[in-house]
């Protein structure tokens, strides 16, 4: 009886090693999807990078301006970025 529940005990652990490594299979292929082959469109590491993620590539980024410039110096950039806007809106009125 012993021998028994020690040999479904032993299956069962195996099947679910191979579910496991199933699983990780196709975790690893969704974080890290395979490169393209040598020759195809993009060839270096960065333009997969922000081609194939293009909103993570937009968030890393913004946290890397954020700490370069520091919070004073982008919300003096966005305050630039607004006066042209300004200009240009009030220069479209002026062409009508």
């Amino acid at each position: 009886m012993k021998a028994v529940d020690s040999q479904a005990l032993r299956e069962r652990r195996e099947a679910l090693r191979r579910q496991l490594q199933v699983q990780r299979a196709e975790i690893a292929l969704r974080i890290d999807p395979p490169a393209a082959g040598l020759g195809e469109y993009p060839r270096s590491n960065t333009m997969r990078f922000l081609t194939q993620r293009p909103q993570l590539a937009a968030a890393l980024g913004s946290m890397i301006t954020a700490r370069l410039l520091g919070p004073r110096a982008i919300k003096g950039l966005a305050m630039a970025w607004s006066v042209v806007g300004i200009l240009r809106a009030a220069r479209r009125g002026r062409a009508d």
